[in-house]
């Protein structure tokens, strides 16, 4: 396996690249600066990149550093003190498979570097509750009533219309024609509400 580790030259990064040699030592590990990733790409093809968020936080311009990384297929997994960089990474780069705490425990660590190289995702926190933040806010400028916001969680749970309509003591009819009003509020077709989440697992093997 080919592990690029992108990150600086502080003393927690050198930390994860010892550690990254140890655990993976049949594998071949390069760390570059997050300021060479392009350098990085045209070395050789990777089965996971993995990401110092600290390293691109740093950066005058945030987008710039992870540019080069839009148009990989490679899993990446970013490593981080917190969540806070989660939504922009998951928007701007399409293989982003998670973040995980940079002072995670190691076998938590090569665990979360296995199953991402994997296909498959991983995050040391409830990814979902920030999310919940960002469509919360998309919800209310679109205008859905509490009623519709109820109908959607439903939905996204996996409920059929007669399953909400007797929970909230309403005809299918109805629950029918506030999904619909809720579709055309927020422009999606029917098979994208669960594509908005509210729920998820820590981790998955994507299987």
């Amino acid at each position: 396996m080919n592990i690029l580790y992108l990150a600086n030259e502080s003393i927690m990064c050198q930390g994860v690249f010892h550690v990254l040699n140890i655990r993976f030592p049949d594998d071949e590990v390069l760390l570059f600066p997050i300021s060479e990733v392009r350098q990085a790409l045209l070395k050789k093809r990777y089965d996971i990149i993995l990401i110092d968020c600290e390293s691109i936080e740093q950066q005058p311009d945030l987008h710039e550093p992870i540019r080069p990384l839009s148009g990989v297929d490679t899993p990446i997994l970013g490593l981080s003190a917190n969540n806070a960089l989660y939504n922009r990474l998951r928007i701007e780069l399409p293989s982003f498979r998670g973040l995980i705490n940079q002072v995670s425990n190691v076998e938590f660590f090569v665990s979360a570097i296995t199953i991402v190289a994997a296909g498959g995702y991983c995050c040391s926190w409830d990814v979902f509750e920030s999310d919940k933040e960002v469509y919360e806010e998309m919800y209310q400028k679109a205008g859905l009533t509490r009623r519709e916001r109820e109908i959607l969680k439903l939905c996204q749970s996996g409920e059929s219309n007669k399953a909400i309509s007797l929970r909230l003591s309403r005809s299918e009819k109805t629950i029918s024609a506030h999904k619909s009003n809720i579709l055309r509020k927020l422009g999606i077709k029917g098979w994208q509400l669960k594509a908005l989440p509210y729920n998820g697992n820590s981790c998955s093997d994507g299987g």
